[in-house]
């Protein structure tokens, strides 16, 4: 589920979406989303939040070559991607 749709996760554990749609979660259920920022969420949804915060000397650089080849690669060498994707996960590790 694109976090673009949620609009409200309340603490009825009812889910609101865009579209109007109600999805009303078990009380056994848990989510958990990942956000680029919260720029456009409202104070109470920020105070649901629970930020997890690791710096780049414990994960390395993978996970922003990754995100980076993902999100950006695209717009910018559509037709190499998977090339420069697949060459990033073969020589990043002897890099670090």
């Amino acid at each position: 589920m694109s976090l673009t749709l949620l609009q409200v996760l309340d603490d009825n554990k009812m889910l609101c979406l865009s579209n109007g749609e109600r999805i009303k979660l078990a009380p056994t259920m848990h989510m958990v989303f990942e956000v680029n920022d919260l720029s456009v969420a409202s104070p109470a949804t920020v105070s649901r939040c629970g930020m997890v915060y690791m710096e780049s000397v414990y994960i390395g650089n993978q996970p922003y070559t990754q995100s980076w080849c993902e999100a950006t690669l695209p717009l910018l060498l559509p037709e190499r991607t998977a090339e420069v994707l697949g060459l990033c996960n073969r020589y990043e590790k002897r890099c670090e």
